[in-house]
Order: C-alpha cells, then sequence, then structure tokens
C-alpha cells in the first residue's frame, strides 16, 4: 500500500522539475537582455567607447552678435541630437559618435537656417561656429526736406528692440538706402542723419521680408534775407527762391517771410547758396550767399532794381520827329505829283 503511494508522487515529480527548470532559465534570459545597452540620442553605440563633442557659437551675420535660443540640432549616424544656444549664442553637444561627418542645423525664427557639415575626430572637441542671416529687408529713400533731391551722404541704421545689434544701410543711389539680412519678426528703431541735417528716429516692424520707408531731413542751418530797395528800403510784397550746387531750387513760402526779411532754413553743408528776389514793378535780382556751416544763420541782402520809366520829355521829342519826317514825305510825294 506505501509502495502504490510512492509510485503515485514519482508521476508528479519529473514534471514539477522540469517546470522549476524551465522557469529558472527564463529568468537568467531575461537579466541577460536586460543588461544590453541601447543606443538613444547623446549616446555613442559603436561599443568602442569613441565618443565626441561639438560646440560652438550662433551669431548674427551682419552684426556679429551673439543670437541666444537659436535651435540646433547635430546629426551624426543616424541619430540627432538637440539643444539650444544660451544667453551668449553658445551651445554644446556631448556623447557624439566620432570619427565620422556629422551635420549641425541651426534654425532661429526670422533668420534663414544653416546646415554645417564636419568630419569629427573621435574623443576630441570641435567647434562648429555658425552665422545666421536675417530673412528681411529694409530700404530707405532719404530726401532733402527744402530741395526735394535725394541726400547720398547719410548715415541709415536699424537698432533691434531685442539683442541682435544695429544694421547699417547702403546707399545704393539716389539717395537710397539699403539693409539687408535683417532678422523678421522684429521692431526696430530706424535712425537716419546726415551732414547739415536734423537727423530722425522713427519705429519701423520688420513683419514681412521687405519693407519701404521714406524720410526728409531739415537742414540745421538757416539765411536770414532783406529784400530792400536801391535806397534801403524794406519790399513788404517780395518773394524769394533758393538754390544749390547743382540747379535744386525751391520757393520760400511767404510764411518765412515778415515784411521783407526771410528766416530760411536750409542744409548747413558748407554751401554757397543764390538767393533770388522778385517783386512786382521791380526787376528780378540774384545773389550768391556765403557758405552756409552746420547751425550757422548767414545775413544776406538782395536789394530790387525797379524798372527805368521812359522820360515823357524824350517821349514827345521823338514823336514829334516822326511826325515832321512823315509829314515832309508827304509833302515832297504832293510835288512831284503835281
Amino acid at each position: 500500500m506505501s509502495r502504490s503511494w510512492i509510485d503515485r508522487s514519482d508521476r508528479w515529480v519529473v514534471p514539477s522539475v522540469v517546470f522549476v527548470l524551465a522557469v529558472f532559465v527564463a529568468a537568467v534570459s531575461a537579466g541577460s537582455l536586460a543588461a544590453v545597452p541601447v543606443a538613444t540620442a547623446g549616446q555613442a553605440d559603436d561599443g568602442t567607447g569613441a565618443s565626441s563633442t561639438i560646440e560652438g557659437t550662433v551669431t548674427d551675420a551682419e552684426t556679429g552678435d551673439p543670437i541666444p535660443n537659436a535651435s540646433v540640432e547635430v546629426v551624426a549616424d543616424g541619430r540627432i541630437h538637440e539643444t539650444a544656444t544660451d544667453a551668449d549664442g553658445r551651445y554644446a553637444v556631448s556623447d557624439v559618435t566620432g570619427d565620422r561627418e556629422v551635420a549641425v542645423l541651426v534654425e532661429r525664427e526670422g533668420y534663414e537656417s544653416v546646415t554645417e557639415t564636419r568630419t569629427v575626430p573621435a574623443d576630441e572637441t570641435t567647434t562648429v561656429d555658425v552665422s545666421l542671416a536675417g530673412r528681411g529687408t529694409i530700404e530707405v529713400d532719404v530726401a532733402d526736406a527744402h530741395f526735394g533731391d535725394g541726400i547720398g551722404e547719410a548715415t541709415v541704421e536699424a537698432t533691434a528692440s531685442g539683442s541682435t545689434g544695429t544694421y547699417a544701410g547702403t546707399h545704393v543711389g539716389n539717395g537710397t538706402y539699403r539693409l539687408e539680412n535683417v532678422p523678421t519678426g522684429t521692431d526696430y528703431a530706424l535712425s537716419v542723419g546726415a551732414p547739415g541735417y536734423v537727423g530722425e528716429v522713427l519705429p519701423v516692424a520688420v513683419d514681412g521680408e521687405r519693407v519701404d520707408e521714406a524720410v526728409t531731413l531739415r537742414g540745421n542751418a538757416a539765411l536770414e534775407v532783406i529784400v530792400e530797395t536801391e535806397d534801403g528800403e524794406l519790399v513788404v510784397d517780395a518773394s524769394v527762391s533758393v538754390e544749390r550746387d547743382g540747379g535744386a531750387r525751391f520757393e520760400v513760402p511767404p510764411s518765412a517771410g515778415d515784411r521783407g526779411t526771410f528766416e530760411i532754413t536750409v542744409p548747413g553743408t558748407g554751401e554757397s547758396y543764390v538767393v533770388e528776389a522778385d517783386a512786382p514793378e521791380f526787376e528780378s535780382t540774384a545773389v550768391e550767399a556765403s557758405p552756409v556751416e552746420r547751425g550757422e544763420t548767414v545775413r544776406t541782402t538782395v536789394a530790387l532794381t525797379a524798372p527805368v520809366p521812359f522820360p515823357l520829355v524824350g517821349t514827345a521829342v521823338i514823336v514829334s520827329m516822326l511826325c515832321a519826317v512823315v509829314g515832309g514825305a508827304y509833302v515832297w510825294r504832293q510835288s512831284l505829283e503835281s
């Protein structure tokens, strides 16, 4: 009876032992697989331990100022390592698989994206500096507020409200200035100045890829013009015009005059202006003023000459002589006919 019990127990021992061994083997296998490293972004997976670091600075292509918060992606061996520049425009990416070619992609809102390619040595730090050019252009027409001609010696600058610096304009002709590679999506203070003129500053928002502006500058000097007769009496109804080198000319508004005296704003560029005055019953007269420098007021007097009236006595004598000639000719013709 006891032997029968043992026989029945043997039938369960072998399967139980096999089951326990199977569980043990499965557990050991799972632990071994968990210990195998899996490469992720930012980790080298070539098994050599040859990892490298890429660092650099992202700057504005026009101003050279650092660009913060730029997105940086390093693509190596099919893996992407992402980071962003700090307040000084610097970035660093470590654990990049070395001894191969990598691509560095840099992007920032308002700029053209740039991709740089480098061959990175193993176990070394490679510097990849990147310059970004803005997407926008500002074109500014700068003209003289008095003569209306373009100003070719102006300084035109746009200063960003952020930290990307100041962009300088280049004169492209006829008083037109072009500021290129300006980041879009930014507000600027547009500063325009020129020798002999009062500068102007105006806000400009660069929302699209091109912005056109027109600025007129007023001179920083003056002409004090006195219009009088040859006897020194003021001509109260005179009109005045001013001409500069090159032929540009403007009529002085009546509001600038006060009973024969005119205060005329002109550019203080060292030029000698030609002042012409006219008035009813007078002949127009032009004089050249002394050179006008910055901030100066130059006084100029224009003396008008009245037309010379034809003498009445002389007129009568001439008329009498003509009548005598005509009458004599008539008498001579009559004598011939008789």
